[in-house]
């Protein structure tokens, strides 16, 4: 796996679930690839995290942001000094530091891909390296064979210049086949043969690309990409619900945590713990908001659409909100997420 230089004799610990494509690409993938050993851990948890590490010999392992943070602010007794790890794949930066000087690992490695693209840029392994950066370009061990393009563009698809932003946009040999029963969304993912990420970055004089924000309507939370469109459907579809519309808001393990606003229909009578219920009934575990607001009407463009961008403005929308982590039984995230 040439972005980590696994080696035959090395050991990988799985720590995602094997449907995550930083599972499935990043670690399976690349063990298999280069020969090494794999250990599958059922289930992560961060308070045996570094004693399982050492009793199995591991020597690298792949992360999201949410295990990072996790790990970060564990209590140090946890720690294990005599594990092996010497590589971490998805390391961010909040957490470098931590990692090389409290937990000994010297290799820390970020990049940036997709579930629809995966492992489009990296940071070199052997440096140099830029911390905050997605990295330049990855390659291919082979370097006969061609590996990504990227393109950043403005709204008209033309190239943007050095250091200025605009989105993201790639050709690559491991691309998604298409949206499931989505050929809409599909076609709608590309222009001209390149495919929209909906993020947007700067690319600077080396080539090097950082991250900007988000441009679609995604909300990223534990490693997964969720579409905050489904969520309005979805919850909107409550008996009680006039309207909803969700957004991302930032967790304290990094990335997102998802926050609806609901508006009641006249008449109805609505509590976030109902939210919560529905949600429970008609979405994945790991699309259930976590904040639920109820309020009396929601912002709208002039084309009447969910003015989101006033929502995530307005500081005050969040504190009205029902922390449903805070509440027992009404959040549940336990099917797959990393738990203490």
């Amino acid at each position: 796996m040439q972005r980590i230089y696994v080696q035959p004799d090395e050991r990988i610990m799985i720590v995602l679930p094997l449907f995550h494509i930083n599972a499935l690409f990043y670690s399976v993938a690349g063990t298999l690839a280069a020969g090494a050993g794999m250990i599958i851990v059922p289930r992560f948890s961060a308070s045996t995290f570094w004693q399982t590490a050492a009793d199995n010999g591991a020597t690298e392992v792949n992360i999201i942001e949410a295990i990072g943070t996790i790990l970060m602010n564990r209590p140090r007794s946890e720690f294990r000094p005599g594990h092996r790890i010497t590589k971490i794949y998805g390391a961010r930066q909040a957490v470098v530091e931590t990692f090389r000087n409290d937990f000994h690992i010297p290799h820390l490695i970020g990049g940036y891909g997709m579930t629809e693209i995966p492992g489009v840029t990296c940071n070199p392994f052997e440096g140099p390296q830029k911390l905050g950066s997605m990295g330049p370009l990855g390659r291919h061990p082979d370097p006969a064979r061609p590996w990504a393009q990227c393109r950043v563009v403005d709204d008209s698809g033309n190239d943007v210049g050095v250091d200025e932003v605009g989105e993201l946009s790639v050709k690559t040999p491991i691309i998604m086949q298409g949206y499931y029963r989505d050929p809409e969304q599909t076609r709608g993912a590309f222009r001209d043969g390149w495919f929209l990420t909906g993020d947007l970055v700067r690319r600077d004089a080396d080539g090097y690309f950082f991250f900007v924000s988000r441009k679609k309507d995604i909300i990223r939370r534990r490693g997964e990409n969720i579409a905050g469109a489904e969520l309005d459907r979805v919850i909107g579809a409550h008996p009680a619900v006039l309207e909803a519309a969700a957004i991302a808001v930032p967790s304290e393990l990094g990335e997102d945590e998802i926050f609806v606003a609901v508006v009641p229909r006249p008449g109805h009578t609505l509590a976030a713990a109902d939210i919560a219920q529905w949600s429970r009934e008609h979405l994945a575990a790991i699309k259930v908001p976590r904040f639920v607001a109820i309020v009396d009407a929601l912002p709208h463009t002039p084309t009447h659409k969910v003015a989101k961008a006033e929502m995530r403005a307005d500081a005050g929308l969040r504190a009205r909100a029902v922390d449903l982590q805070a509440a027992p039984g009404l959040l549940d995230l336990h099917s797959w997420t990393p738990s203490p």
